[in-house]
């Protein structure tokens, strides 16, 4: 028993050495991993860092242009609207002076016949009556301007309202993203 004890004890020894070896392989392997992780863990924080500050001055720029574009969109708004009623009070005079001008026609009309009655009385009077004609004529191109101004007016008033109405459609988004904004 002498020869298998010592066979039984050589294959003990074989087998812790072995076992010994590949416990050594495991630890070297799991440190080998393990420094795989640190390093890859390391560059990612560096990476999400490196993002992160990115990120911080995009959204920096992005939010110190911003307010300047909001300010400028905010005079547009201002300045148009008071365009809008500047035209607004504009057209009520416009309107005002086409009321009072309606009677220009009957007028030209009484003219006409005064004109008849004054050729009749002397040579002074027929002076004044080509005045009066030139007049007719002059009433006639005021009544026609009028007219066309109130047009022209109500056009622009129209269009001024419109773009007022855009000013302020182009602003909503400016105004909200505004408030989302981290930075004053």
């Amino acid at each position: 028993m002498t020869t298998e004890n010592k066979s039984n004890s050589e294959l003990l020894h074989q087998a812790m050495a072995d076992f010994k070896e590949a416990v050594r392989l495991r630890n070297a392997l799991h440190i080998r991993v393990a420094s795989r992780v640190t390093t890859l863990l390391r560059v990612g924080m560096v990476s999400l860092a490196v993002v992160a500050v990115v990120f911080f001055v995009l959204l920096w720029t992005v939010s110190s242009k911003l307010d300047m574009m909001i300010n400028v969109m905010e005079v547009m708004n201002h300045r148009f609207t008071n365009m809008a009623k500047d035209m607004s009070v504009m057209r009520g005079v416009i309107s005002g002076m086409e009321k009072n001008m309606a009677s220009m026609p009957t007028i030209v009309d009484e003219v006409g016949s005064m004109q008849k009655n004054v050729a009749v009385m002397n040579p002074d009077i027929q002076q004044i009556a080509k005045q009066m004609q030139l007049i007719e004529k002059n009433l006639g191109g005021i009544t026609q301007a009028v007219g066309h101004m109130t047009q022209t007016f109500s056009a622009m008033e129209f269009n001024v309202q419109e773009i007022d109405k855009g000013v302020n459609r182009t602003a909503r988004p400016m105004k909200l993203f505004n408030q989302f904004s981290p930075l004053p």
